[in-house]
């Protein structure tokens, strides 16, 4: 920006010079006047408008950041909740397993009952 800022005030210098080269004096100091008021505006639009741009960009990286931020916290929130998942699932499963052994220790001792075995322990 600064350097488009600069070719702007060099362009409307030079203007002025050329236009000013045939003026009398209170008209060139009229035109003078005009000219560093026109000089003024441009800077100051080229500084808002800087300004500006600076906001918007600053607001969007904010935005990215907070989005980022949800982000990695739901994936947090996901990976615990799998977590948990998991070790329920291993629970039931050796529930399942501690079942199922002694369902077939229990169909054993029938067995062996039946039989009249002297040892019914299996």
């Amino acid at each position: 920006m600064t350097i488009t800022k600069n070719i702007s005030i060099a362009a409307l210098t030079l203007i002025a010079t050329l236009g000013l080269s045939a003026c009398s004096d209170a008209e060139q100091e009229k035109a003078e006047q005009k000219i560093d008021k026109a000089i003024e505006s441009t800077g100051n639009a080229f500084d808002s408008a800087s300004g500006k741009v600076k906001d918007t960009l600053d607001d969007a990286g904010d935005s990215v950041g907070d989005a980022m931020d949800d982000a990695g916290d739901k994936m947090s929130d996901m990976t615990d909740d799998a977590g948990d998942a998991m070790d329920d699932a291993a629970d039931k499963m050796g529930d399942m397993t501690d079942d199922a052994g002694n369902a077939i220790e229990d169909a054993c001792e029938e067995v062996k009952e039946g039989v009249n075995a002297e040892d019914q322990d299996c």
